[in-house]
This record gives C-alpha cells, sequence and structure tokens, in this order.
C-alpha cells in the first residue's frame, strides 16, 4: 500500500509504470459559482486519470474543469487582448465578457456548464471532505485537499487481456483518424 501511494503521490505517471489504473484530483482556491449562481465556492479542482499500457507510454488524461486554461486569460490579460466570448466568462454580474481583467475578476465557466459543476463537486466531496481537507470556500494555498484512487486490472481480468484490448482501442482510434 505504501509503495503504491507514494508513486501516485510523487508522479502521476509512475502509477501507470507500476501497472496501475490512477484516478486523482484536488482542491482549489474558489473561482468559479455553482450553476445559476454568481458566488464562488469551488475551485477549477483538475483531475487526472492515467491507464497503464504494456511497453507503450500510458494513456493519460490531466484536465482542468473550464473550458480554457486560466494561463491563457492572463496572457490575454498582460498582452492587453479580448478573449473569445465562446469562453463563457461573466462578470460579477453574471453578463458575458471579452475582457480578461473582469473575466478573471468575475464568474469563471465550468467545462459543460451544470455537468462540469457536478463533477466539480464530486471532487470537492472526494479531495477536500473525504480526504478531511478544506472544501469549497475554505481552499487557500497551503490548505488543498488530495484524492487518489488507484486500482490493479488484475483484480478485474486477465492482464494480458487488459494490455491486448487497451492496443486494440489505440489502433482504432489511431484507424479513425486516418478514415
Amino acid at each position: 500500500y505504501r509503495r503504491v501511494r507514494l508513486m501516485c503521490i510523487r508522479d502521476r505517471y509512475k502509477a501507470a509504470d507500476g501497472g496501475f489504473v490512477c484516478f486523482g484530483t484536488t482542491t482549489s482556491g474558489p473561482n468559479l459559482a455553482p450553476f445559476g449562481s454568481r458566488r464562488k465556492l469551488f475551485g477549477n479542482n483538475p483531475i487526472v486519470w492515467t491507464f497503464p499500457r504494456k511497453n507503450q507510454p500510458p494513456i493519460v488524461l490531466d484536465m482542468a474543469m473550464t473550458p480554457v486554461a486560466l494561463g491563457k486569460v492572463l496572457r490575454a490579460r498582460s498582452e492587453g487582448t479580448e478573449i473569445p466570448e465562446s469562453w463563457g466568462f461573466l462578470d460579477r454580474d453574471g453578463n458575458p465578457t471579452v475582457d480578461p481583467d473582469v473575466a478573471m475578476k468575475g464568474i469563471v465557466p465550468a467545462i459543460g456548464g451544470y455537468k462540469g459543476i457536478g463533477m466539480i463537486t464530486a471532487s470537492n466531496i472526494l479531495a477536500g471532505i473525504l480526504s478531511g481537507s478544506s472544501h469549497t470556500e475554505d481552499v487557500a494555498v497551503g490548505r488543498r485537499g488530495q484524492f487518489f484512487l488507484l486500482m490493479d486490472p488484475a483484480v478485474f481480468r486477465d492482464s494480458e487481456d487488459y494490455y491486448t484490448d487497451i492496443e486494440s482501442m489505440v489502433d482504432q482510434i489511431r484507424a479513425a483518424g486516418n478514415e
């Protein structure tokens, strides 16, 4: 248990290198409002999934819960340029904005609207409440929670069959891109 836990905390890819599927999430400072609200309760709460492959780099999904990285908004602010309205940022009154300064002071959108807020809520429960850490408005630098779940594919099925099916899926995805 200790070896597996340390692998995932030190480097999310090491869990996959050890043959484990890993899900991880963290709480972050509040900058998103629940769907239909203007009160910032939730952080971006990024998630990561890693899936091991045999003799290949793992399949990794590492994503934030906003439609665009906040660094892009900060860059637009420093360059004095507007952000696309399609990014979905709102001012403090809930009106769409293309002004990056207003956007960062306003309501940051969640990916997928209410569905994204649902995913953020689940991440907040896992990384904040379940772990006994800060959650919702109480999250700040140095007061974040973490959650990691490791799964050994061999518990569910034969490992070689898992690796065969992963490679089959990768091959199908690549082939679809060539059509």
